[in-house]
């Protein structure tokens, strides 16, 4: 498994502690700096002549910091050195992988809602919501109706009858980690995209639906699994093929709008491989246009080894 490890994931890369959200003078929530590890340009603390400008440019060679000690790490090159913030930055990622997904405990996420007047699980409506619902309530009659859809694809025959939870490993680096899938259940709060890529035969559905099941069964958003090759070959939308469905018979497109739109909606797409150019095509034009309009929708993706590359899928890559 490949996760978003760019300006998608939102995990802190480094920190002596957890970042706290004080207030700035300016009355702006202040999270800490993105800092240089060896300096941007010449006469910088820590800068190295080895390295190119492509490297001091990539987040390997970046680090997060609070301010306090943003400021004081190039005040002191001399203390702070380019191993020791190194090291820094491999326990914060070590520390957040253990959060996030070793332990199932997920940073909380502010949900705002703009369809209508409302936040949280306060009333809501917009447009194509004929009537006003709570947030909660229209997330939890979506849980349901997700999870008679996800029962409907495992009754199909090629579906295990015991199946296991797979090993997965996420790669970052020459660092490796394991886990399982039924980690996953909260990992989308804190990454919005997350690639799943095993050769054929592996698992990669019944991973894909595992970690839709993961999601549904925390109650708290909706995880609809699309199947790329089956959605290629019909008109609709990544979203109306979904409300199409006769589990979510009833439920309109705007819910799952609104769902995307406060971060509780995560589309589980199996099978970007099986694409053609036109479809994948298609795909990624309206991938673009939701992560634009829903900058918090989830995206979990599964494919081939040799059927993705990282600008093919992702909008903004």
């Amino acid at each position: 498994m490949r996760s978003g490890l760019g300006t998608s994931a939102r995990i802190p890369t480094a920190e002596c502690r957890p970042l706290a959200l004080p207030l700035g003078h300016d009355g702006f929530v202040n999270v800490g700096v993105a800092s240089h590890i060896t300096a941007a340009a010449s006469g910088g603390p820590r800068y190295d002549s080895n390295l190119s400008s492509e490297q001091r440019r990539h987040q390997s060679n970046g680090i997060w910091l609070c301010q306090t000690h943003g400021k004081l790490v190039d005040s002191d090159s001399g203390h702070f050195t380019i191993e020791g913030l190194r090291g820094w930055k491999r326990l914060a990622e070590e520390r957040s992988f253990h959060v996030i997904v070793a332990s199932g405990a997920v940073p909380s996420q502010q949900i705002e809602v703009t369809a209508g007047e409302a936040v949280g699980d306060e009333l809501v409506e917009g447009p194509g919501i004929s009537m006003r619902n709570d947030l909660g309530s229209i997330t939890s009659q979506l849980v349901a109706a997700a999870k008679n859809d996800l029962n409907a694809f495992k009754r199909t025959p090629g579906w295990p009858h015991h199946a296991i939870a797979l090993s997965l490993r996420m790669t970052h680096g020459g660092s490796v980690k394991t886990f399982h899938a039924s980690a996953l259940g909260g990992v989308g709060e804190t990454f919005n995209e997350i690639t799943v890529i095993a050769p054929p035969g592996t698992g990669k559905t019944t991973t894909l639906l595992q970690i839709a099941e993961a999601i549904l069964l925390r109650g708290n958003s909706v995880a609809a699994y699309v199947p790329l090759g089956e959605w290629s070959s019909q008109s609709d939308s990544l979203l109306q093929s979904i409300v199409r469905r006769q589990a979510f018979a009833g439920e309109g497109e705007e819910y799952l709008k609104l769902l995307a739109q406060s971060g509780r909606l995560v589309l589980v797409m199996d099978g970007w491989n099986e694409l053609d150019a036109a479809s994948r095509q298609r795909a990624r034009g309206e991938i673009k246009r939701l992560q634009r309009e829903f900058p918090s929708l989830g995206i979990v993706v599964s494919t081939r080894p040799s059927g993705l590359g990282r600008a093919d899928f992702r909008a903004s890559g």
